[in-house]
């Protein structure tokens, strides 16, 4: 299947997510310095070696398994004790998804490598890329070079497609995101303006029946009556912890639909 990470015109300059492959030629990754030229001998002083730097956080972003087939946009969380909090430090991974947080002062502590393609519309059944992806947290040591990796596929096969009208009472299903296998799922739809109104239960399944009302957290919501224009995703995390906590998370782009 063609990568649609990149077509129809997706913009990833505002792209977020995790980690990466160890082996990888620092020297060529986006962030990192590239080695000068050798230069010519001098029997008064020969050049030191440039060490390889040492503050690094460095992988690859996959897509299926292989290279995303153009640039990537990523940044950081680190975990200030209560929370993880989005960083300063964003880097851009070449054309095969190669990334590196170098050059950088990082504090030794726990961190996520983030994706986030800033609140795309899916306009096809057929997208095969999630939305947003945070990377499971990880220990990282200043001085010592962090190696993680994740892959931004999903064909997650929409049954109510793009633009679709959903009467209510209906159900939605999905395919699981088979990069994170077990991972736990949550069905949530928004009102016209992307604000969230309904959130399912989450559970491992990969269907809910919704009744068309407002609730949060819940397959019995008994809130008000939704109608009209409104979009809807859907939500994966580890199974056993919070979305937005350390284990990884994310969630498909959104798409639009017609509550009848």
């Amino acid at each position: 299947m063609t990568n649609r990470l990149f077509a129809q015109g997706l913009a990833l300059a505002s792209v977020a997510t995790l980690v990466a492959i160890a082996g990888c030629d620092m020297a060529n990754l986006p962030g990192s310095t590239k080695p000068s030229s050798a230069p010519s001998s001098s029997p008064s002083s020969a050049p030191s070696a440039t060490p390889a730097p040492l503050n690094t956080i460095y992988g690859k972003a996959n897509f299926g398994g292989g290279d995303t087939g153009a640039e990537v946009s990523l940044f950081l969380k680190f975990f200030n004790g209560t929370s993880f909090v989005k960083q300063n430090q964003t880097t851009l991974s070449d054309t095969k998804g190669n990334y590196s947080f170098a050059d950088l002062t990082l504090a030794s502590g726990k961190y996520q490598v983030c994706y986030d393609d800033g609140g795309q519309e899916v306009t096809a059944s057929d997208v095969n890329t999630v939305g947003v992806l945070v990377g499971e947290s990880f220990q990282y040591t200043a001085g010592t070079p962090a190696s993680k990796s994740f892959d931004l596929k999903w064909e997650f096969s929409p049954t109510v497609a793009p633009n679709a009208t959903f009467t209510k009472g209906g159900t939605f299903s999905w395919a699981n995101n088979s990069y994170f296998p077990g991972a736990e799922y949550q069905l949530a739809v928004a009102d016209a303006s992307k604000s969230i109104k309904f959130s399912s239960a989450w559970a491992t399944s990969t269907s809910r029946t919704w009744n068309g009302k407002a609730g949060s957290e819940t397959d019995s919501p008994a809130g008000s009556v939704m109608a009209g224009q409104a979009y809807y995703q859907i939500k994966f995390r580890k199974a056993g912890t919070a979305y937005g906590g350390e284990g990884y998370y994310g969630q498909t782009k959104w798409v639009p639909i017609t509550i009848n």
